[in-house]
């Protein structure tokens, strides 16, 4: 199973910092976030239609 670690207390951080900013225009905010590949998740093998 792949999943998506994310920092939740930096966009906490983040959040309030904007709260307390009171942006005038509409703001789009972009957070790091890490993929974690488990033992589960292999690589993409197509399927050699040669016999």
């Amino acid at each position: 199973m792949t999943t998506v670690a994310q920092d939740f207390k930096g966009m906490g951080t983040k959040a309030v910092s904007l709260l307390l900013k009171t942006p005038v225009q509409p703001t789009t905010v972009r957070l790091p976030v890490q993929l974690i590949q488990r033992d589960s998740t292999q690589p993409f093998q197509p399927i050699s239609k040669e016999k």
